[in-house]
């Protein structure tokens, strides 16, 4: 009754539980386009919350989190580290 047939990716026609179906587990993965990662970086510059996005966009906070991750600007980081070098704290 509550139950789905998947679509058939690779030639599965597994059959999604009640509990499936109704917490979206078991989704096929897909990209994030430009126009969410456009969002993803102009709400977290205005501050918002990698679970305010994900429900924004309509992801998980772990994709939002690996993106932020991925693209992340290392210029603060290098920055840092080169006033750590100078200052003689950190060691090539």
């Amino acid at each position: 009754m509550g139950e789905k047939l998947l679509p058939p990716y690779g030639g599965s026609n597994r059959k999604k539980c009640d509990i499936c179906v109704l917490t979206k587990k078991h989704t096929q993965m897909q990209h994030l386009n430009e126009s969410q990662r456009y969002t993803i970086y102009r709400m977290r510059k205005d501050k918002k919350t990698q679970s305010e996005i994900a429900r924004y966009i309509g992801v998980s906070q772990a994709t939002v989190s690996k993106e932020l991750n991925r693209n992340a600007d290392t210029t603060e980081r290098l920055k840092k580290t080169v006033e750590a070098l100078k200052k003689g704290y950190a060691k090539l």
